[in-house]
């Protein structure tokens, strides 16, 4: 149970990962002010002449979230099943 849980979220944060290495940039229609107050936030989005709020992430997001992805689901594989584990005991 466990273990797919675990897998199941590394695959859906490596897919993540690799759908925002195909994507350049998210343009937001919606107007935030959270945007604007959240200095953290703020600096990777730009705005273009429709006052639209464009989100442009660097390259190592993307890359980052594969390999935790990743990472994430090679940890599920590598966990003991349950069988094993009331054997020990």
């Amino acid at each position: 149970m466990i273990r797919s849980i675990y897998f199941t979220f590394g695959l859906f944060i490596a897919l993540w990962g690799l759908s925002l290495i195909c994507i350049d940039s998210i343009i937001i229609k919606k107007e935030s002010a959270w945007i604007v107050s959240e200095p953290s936030i703020s600096q990777y989005f730009k705005t273009n002449d429709k006052q639209q709020r464009i989100l442009m992430l660097p390259a190592w997001v993307a890359f980052g979230l594969v390999s935790l992805g990743t990472v994430t689901m090679l940890y599920s594989v590598a966990l003991p099943d349950q069988e094993t584990v009331k054997k020990k005991i």
